[in-house]
């Protein structure tokens, strides 16, 4: 009550690629806060186009992009990473390199976006730590980061220092 949720929607609507990348980095190790679905949904785009490029690129000047590597894919929330195989040539050594950092540089602010979209679900941040359960928190951390965002948690975000939404 009291809270327009068209507008919270509105605002959530208002977010761009851009500027969900924007502030994906800018907020690089920032658990506080919320963060809406459609700049957790744009970020994974992001990461995932990002990713595929790395390989594409890899590939095309000739490394085994095949093979498993230190950080294959990452998720906001958790990174699914593979065993390491020795590399067969420079390239292929290159390739699992630069996309293991690019893994490492982008797991705090995946984390940290991830705490972000739970709390604006009105799910507690702890519930991240379900990111080190193999398979099965990630499953149950995909149903959390799907859920609406939570009019309670605005209303909170909204009321002056001191006050509680309620009153």
């Amino acid at each position: 009550e009291g809270i327009d949720s068209g507008h919270l929607m509105g605002q959530d609507s208002a977010m761009t690629f851009l500027r969900a990348v924007g502030r994906f980095y800018g907020r690089y190790a920032q658990f506080g806060g919320r963060g809406g679905r459609a700049e957790f949904w744009w970020v994974v785009l992001y990461l995932s186009l990002a990713s595929l490029g790395i390989t594409l690129l890899f590939g095309a000047l000739g490394a085994d992009t095949t093979t498993a590597t230190p950080s294959a894919v990452v998720f906001p929330g958790f990174a699914v990473s593979g065993l390491s195989v020795p590399a067969v040539d420079s390239m292929t050594e290159a390739y699992q390199a630069f996309s293991g950092v690019w893994g490492l540089l982008h797991l705090v602010p995946a984390w940290a976006l991830t705490a972000r979209r739970l709390h604006d679900a009105g799910l507690s941040r702890a519930w991240l730590l379900l990111a080190l359960l193999p398979v099965l928190g990630a499953i149950a951390l995909l149903v959390m980061v799907l859920q609406p965002s939570d009019p309670r948690v605005a209303a909170e975000a909204a009321a002056p220092s001191g006050q509680s939404s309620t009153t």
